[in-house]
């Protein structure tokens, strides 16, 4: 997957260095997109001369993640995936949020797990959401260890699919978002802190 977003085009390209016979953009495929992957809003959002940062969120994550996608060092195709989810939320990873006494990267993977869970495609279920929420701020250290020092013995195959999925994920949630109206990251992190936070009271109640 490839975006050009100065010429304002999409290229779908299916490959894979194991098996050579992946499914092809065909009219069936097509309409799976059109109809279940919001195919349609994403070539108007590509149209668009002004987007607003939504948008742009999405636009650059679908780049990020055809890097990656297109990168054979695993290593860096996992930095690009988690520079796609970086940008979807708030940046700074390292800093402390002093209103919540949080850092700034346990905030990030509370939102991405919000996302995950309460964004509305149910990826994974409202009971899997420490574990999921756990297993991001495992896959963050990992993106630590490889920016610091160049790679990760823990860094597996299963991880590196992991990381994608939940990129994906994220930036097919956000387009959903952006069609019931959301337009700014800071929309979208207001929502995930109010979820939360309902959540966790509703835990502690029970």
């Amino acid at each position: 997957l490839s975006v050009d977003t100065t010429a304002g085009e999409i290229t779908l390209l299916w490959q894979s260095n194991i098996d050579t016979k992946g499914p092809l953009l065909n009219p069936e495929n097509l309409e799976i997109l059109r109809r279940d992957w919001f195919w349609d809003d994403l070539c108007k959002i590509l149209a668009l001369d002004e987007r607003n940062e939504l948008e742009d969120i999405i636009v650059t994550g679908i780049k990020w993640i055809g890097d990656a996608q297109d990168d054979s060092d695993s290593a860096s195709a996992f930095v690009k995936y988690w520079t796609c989810l970086e940008g979807a939320f708030s940046g700074n990873t390292g800093k402390v949020d002093a209103k919540k006494k949080i850092t700034l990267t346990e905030r990030l993977a509370r939102s991405i797990a919000i996302v995950l869970v309460f964004g509305g495609y149910q990826f994974y279920k409202a009971e899997e959401f420490d574990k999921l929420f756990a297993n991001i701020k495992r896959l963050y250290a990992i993106r630590s260890d490889v920016i610091h020092r160049g790679r990760s013995k823990q860094l597996t195959g299963k991880r590196l699919a992991e990381i994608c999925a939940y990129a994906v994920y994220v930036i097919f949630t956000l387009l959903g978002l952006r069609s019931r109206g959301y337009t700014t990251r800071q929309g979208i992190e207001k929502q995930t802190e109010r979820i939360y936070e309902i959540t966790q009271h509703s835990q502690h109640k029970g």
